[in-house]
């Protein structure tokens, strides 16, 4: 009898997809909007963490790709507003400029490997550096790796200071008559 149960408990063991013994479940949202980065497996944003010494470690960074975050991170933490040079200082030059419904938002690429989007004798098209500026400030930036990680970063949301009651005119004081 107890080798029957012993048997039934080694069956089910095994019979669980890999998938789901192997990879732990998202500790992180990677879309949240509160100014930290996250590390995804690549391009699997069910399985992220906040990125860390220990994530970087996971993901064995090499020196460039470590000089690339360490380089993002020093952007999205400044809070001042970047121009195109400066990240072109630390990405040389930007392959593609994607223009947004707002004149004043900009997506910069720094395509991997490939031509772009649309090149399909690239393994990886996608593979690069994207950095959204609003207003001049950073507001989304993304590192993809192929086959190694997805880096996400967006602003945190600052919240609106309340708009104030617009105050009524004052009027002027009436004048008194003979003066």
């Amino acid at each position: 009898m107890i080798s029957r149960i012993l048997l039934v408990l080694a069956l089910l063991a095994t019979a669980l997809p890999a998938p789901a013994r192997d990879r732990e479940v998202a500790s992180r949202e990677p879309m949240t909007k509160d100014g930290k980065f996250s590390i995804c497996e690549f391009q699997d944003f069910d399985h992220c963490a906040l990125l860390t010494d220990k994530t970087v470690r996971k993901y064995r960074l090499v020196a460039e790709e470590k000089r690339h975050l360490n380089d993002l991170q020093r952007i999205a933490a400044s809070g001042q507003a970047v121009t195109l040079a400066d990240l072109e200082k630390s990405f040389g030059n930007a392959y593609k400029v994607f223009s947004h419904d707002r004149p004043t938002d900009m997506t910069y690429v720094w395509y991997r490997n490939s031509t772009g989007l649309n090149d399909l004798t690239a393994k990886c098209p996608e593979c690069g550096i994207y950095v959204t500026l609003s207003d001049g400030l950073p507001s989304e930036m993304f590192y993809i790796v192929d086959e190694k990680f997805t880096v996400v970063w967006y602003r945190a949301n600052v919240p609106k200071p309340p708009e104030s009651e617009p105050k009524p005119p004052e009027s002027e004081p009436p004048q008194k008559s003979g003066e």
